[in-house]
């Protein structure tokens, strides 16, 4: 449920007006410092922040796509 969470967080972001391009700094910071939890726990159900990183450029590309649609 996280990496729908990263999507539609995402997705509203953008919505909202804001700079969702933004968010793959945030994460790429995240799995430079953080690249891993240091809580067994949280990564059950957390990806890694590497991860995250690659997955959210992803999104970010998905949704040029869609500003470039008619």
């Amino acid at each position: 449920m996280e990496r729908e969470a990263d999507y539609f967080g995402l997705k509203y972001v953008k919505l909202a007006g804001y700079d969702y391009e933004a968010a793959s700094g945030v994460w790429e910071r995240f799995a430079i410092e953080v690249p891993k939890s240091m809580v067994q726990n949280y990564l059950n159900t957390h990806p890694t922040s590497p991860e995250r990183l690659v997955r959210l450029e992803k999104i970010i590309e998905e949704l040029k796509t869609e500003d470039r649609a008619p």
